[in-house]
């Protein structure tokens, strides 16, 4: 919440959509993932949607922008790692999300 000092919530949200976008490179960096015309479209077409809706609204605060794009690259990553982890490991989603709130445990289980 600390980008929403300089950024406005409009302008936040629409900055948010991008994380997509950051997603999908950071899987392509990783893994080396690779998506199809109609997906890199759609997600193009999303977030030129966002920048349309934000538009009313461009302020332009650095370390506003900055606290943002570093919470896409964050989410990214994160998002990232817990997808090759969750194909390496076999657990589906609720395994992740239980494992992710309680390391202890999973870690007692797998051992």
């Amino acid at each position: 919440m600390e980008s929403v000092r300089g950024v406005t919530v409009p302008m936040y949200t629409t900055l948010r959509r991008t994380t997509v976008v950051f997603t999908m490179l950071v899987e392509y960096m990783l893994v080396g993932q690779k998506y199809t015309r109609s997906i890199i479209f759609s997600v193009g077409l999303i977030v030129f949607g966002a920048f349309i809706a934000g538009a009313r609204d461009l302020s332009f605060d650095a370390y506003g922008y900055a606290i943002v794009f570093l919470s896409n690259i964050t989410t990214a990553i994160y998002l990232a790692t817990i997808a090759r982890v969750g194909k390496t490991s076999g657990l589906n989603s609720f395994g992740l999300m239980w494992c992710n709130g309680k390391p202890t445990d999973c870690v007692k289980t797998a051992q």
